[in-house]
């Protein structure tokens, strides 16, 4: 659950108003989202195997865990203006990640006889890390926004 803690998210649009008297507006873009943190031993290998190592491991093995997606979004929405310079706007859409990168890296002593196995739990986690973030998060997206435009 802590895994991925933090988050950083870019994105950028391009929005056109077919017509503007009427509010209608369009718009499309990419975002990149970013997202860190860290887990336990026993939280990876649960990922992978299945297993509850709880018993068997300390908690004080983490790991450190990133990830980012490339995601493609579009929506669609309308504009009303309130009052002489105050606008309200709605916007209903759809994100899609279309790919996505993880690193999964102990942050702990591995002795040697273990290095193999640890980098096997770091690939393996990185491994569904990223079949999770491609195959299952694509959202809906709902927006509301207040504007203020200057002039006379």
């Amino acid at each position: 659950e802590d895994a991925l803690e933090d988050a950083l998210v870019l994105r950028f649009h391009l929005g056109w108003r077919p017509a503007p008297q009427l509010g209608l507006q369009l718009e499309t873009g990419y975002s990149w989202v970013g997202l860190g943190g860290d887990t336990t031993a026993v939280d990876v290998l649960y990922v992978k195997t299945k297993t509850n190592w709880d018993p068997y491991l300390d908690k004080s093995y983490r790991f450190g865990v990133d990830a980012a997606m490339h995601r493609v979004e579009a929506s669609v929405g309308y504009v009303w203006p309130l009052g002489r310079h105050a606008l309200l706007r709605c916007d209903l859409g759809w994100s899609h990640t279309v790919s996505a990168t993880a690193r999964v890296a102990h942050e702990f002593a591995v002795p040697w006889y273990l290095e193999d196995a640890v980098d096997d739990i770091e690939e393996g986690g990185e491994d569904v890390l990223v079949e999770t973030l491609e195959e299952k998060v694509h959202t809906p997206m709902l927006s509301v926004g207040l504007g203020w435009r200057g002039g006379g």
